[in-house]
């Protein structure tokens, strides 16, 4: 008599689990997750102040701003203006992913820009090409704080700041 090693002793009909089941269920999970942690888009508000980079006669004007996907925050903060600017970006090899985003920011304006949030991104580092570099022309969010902060361009500096009640799409 040959037995199925899928079903239970006799007198029971509750089929036992198989190792090819477990294999298969393991297999589904695995790909779930492969596919759960791949590149996704998220949106980062960015609003252009109303004294944005100031003119050589003080009218504001719109800023360039470049933002690059990091991995790691350190070297965005101790790189050079001239290491931000050179294109590619001239930052520490393994230390951002590529491709970097350039976009504007206008002044009075609010501007949802789509960015490619891969596994490996932790932070974006946001650089504002402004028209004198005396303020803050650079800033660092989080990849978790994407939905709840935004970037304030006014004058030469970047801020980071809570979104409010006005900030919905």
């Amino acid at each position: 008599m040959t037995r199925n090693l899928a079903m239970a002793p006799t007198g029971s009909h509750t089929p036992r689990p198989t190792l090819r089941t477990g294999l298969g269920i393991t297999f589904a999970c695995w790909i779930a997750t492969a596919c759960a942690s791949g590149p996704y888009a998220a949106e980062l508000l960015a609003e252009g102040g109303p004294k944005l980079n100031p003119t050589f006669d003080d009218k504001p004007s719109a800023v360039n701003i470049r933002i690059l996907p990091l991995k790691d925050k350190e070297a965005f903060d101790n790189a050079t203006l001239a290491d931000l600017r050179s294109d590619p970006p001239n930052l520490a090899a393994g230390t951002w992913v590529p491709p970097h985003k350039d976009t504007i920011v206008y002044v009075g304006q609010k501007n949802w820009i789509e960015v490619e949030v891969k596994p490996e991104v932790r932070f974006f580092g946001i650089y504002g090409l402004f028209n004198d570099d005396s303020g803050t022309p650079r800033a660092v969010i989080g990849v978790d704080e994407l939905a709840g902060k935004k970037l304030v361009l006014d004058g030469f500096q970047i801020t980071l700041t809570e979104r409010g009640t006005g900030d919905s799409k």
